[in-house]
């Protein structure tokens, strides 16, 4: 699946589907016609990687959507099959790790948001102005 319009990173966005299901105008749906021919995690790492050029197919910073003309008119380099396992072994546990340290730094950033706003009461405590700011 590849979101074809949305605010923020959804445009452009691609996802793997593994059950029966309907969607909106704002998705479409790649199926391979041809039995082992693309394998689904391969084209998802591949439009992952391409996400900005993606988007930038109708301008990055415009509101402008994709459509099926477009995401159809997608070219890439097809490796055969039993590549494109090989591929997407080697590469899913160095996304997964990926995906694990960016939710560590997302923790991260969180936590030194807190002791920020822990520092900042307790120097204003102590400066005798947090009376100012609960009132």
């Amino acid at each position: 699946m590849i979101a074809l319009n949305g605010q923020g990173k959804t445009r452009g966005t691609s996802a793997i589907l593994k059950i029966e299901a309907a969607c909106n105008q704002s998705l479409v749906a790649i199926i391979s016609i041809a039995k082992n021919s693309v394998m689904p995690e391969f084209l998802h790492y591949f439009l992952s990687a391409n996400y900005m050029n993606i988007r930038n197919i109708t301008g990055h910073d415009k509101r402008t959507g994709l459509n099926m003309h477009i995401i159809s008119n997608l070219v890439f380099v097809l490796p055969p099959y039993e590549e494109q396992k090989e591929i997407v072994a080697q590469a899913s546990p160095l996304l997964r790790l990926c995906d694990e340290l960016e939710r560590k730094i997302e923790q991260r950033d969180i936590y030194q948001e807190r002791i920020m706003q822990a520092v900042v009461k307790q120097a204003m405590k102590s400066s005798g102005k947090e009376t100012m700011l609960n009132e």
